[in-house]
């Protein structure tokens, strides 16, 4: 098998693995209707004055990582539900649906940590762009503060959206544990009969 070859199915199964969380989050669609989005846009509007100027991405920097780290944490609990009968009736999909309840908390989990991602990546570049031209041309110099605008103001959006997304994922998990208290409590109701 030669090189190219190698590299045209990994990029393959990448698309195909990304196409799939992608039509299982809901695509733009999902993402436009989204209060999480929303809320992110005001948040953007009304923080212009902290991410408007530069220094802005050291927040993202620090504060990603931690937040990651939630995930892991909130995947763990979400996974050490030992109750094998519930795990199966939350995994199944009926034939109406395009998942599970199961991969749609996952979906959650994966869209926040595809997002803080995003966010994380926008910063560095952002930060590793800043640097000051002494000899650059007249019309760079008078371009620059509104691509700074632009893109400062796009990569704060997406670390306030994903920031939120946080709460969606914290959502998703009080869901399932609402979910097994109702199971839980059915099956002794159950046993009592």
């Amino acid at each position: 098998m030669s090189l190219w070859t190698e590299v045209k199915g990994s990029w393959s199964s990448v698309f195909e693995v990304w196409g799939s969380y992608w039509k299982l989050y809901g695509g733009w669609r999902a993402l436009l209707v989204s209060p999480y989005f929303h809320v992110a846009i005001f948040c953007t509007a009304i923080c212009y004055r902290f991410w408007s100027r530069p220094e802005w991405w050291e927040t993202v920097i620090s504060v990603a990582p931690t937040f990651l780290g939630f995930t892991l944490a909130g995947l763990a609990i979400f996974f050490s539900v030992s109750d094998e009968g519930f795990k199966r009736i939350i995994a199944y999909k009926d034939s109406d649906s395009p998942s599970s309840p199961f991969l749609d908390i996952v979906v959650a989990f994966v869209n926040f940590v595809v997002w803080q991602g995003a966010a994380f990546l926008m910063a560095l570049i952002a930060k590793s762009l800043f640097f000051i031209w002494a000899t650059a041309p007249r019309f760079y110099l008078e371009l620059l503060p509104f691509l700074n605008v632009l893109g400062w103001g796009f990569g704060f959006l997406i670390f306030a959206y994903s920031s939120l997304l946080l709460l969606a994922a914290t959502f998703s998990i009080f869901r399932v544990a609402r979910w097994y208290e109702t199971h839980v409590t059915t099956s002794v109701d159950d046993e009592d009969k």
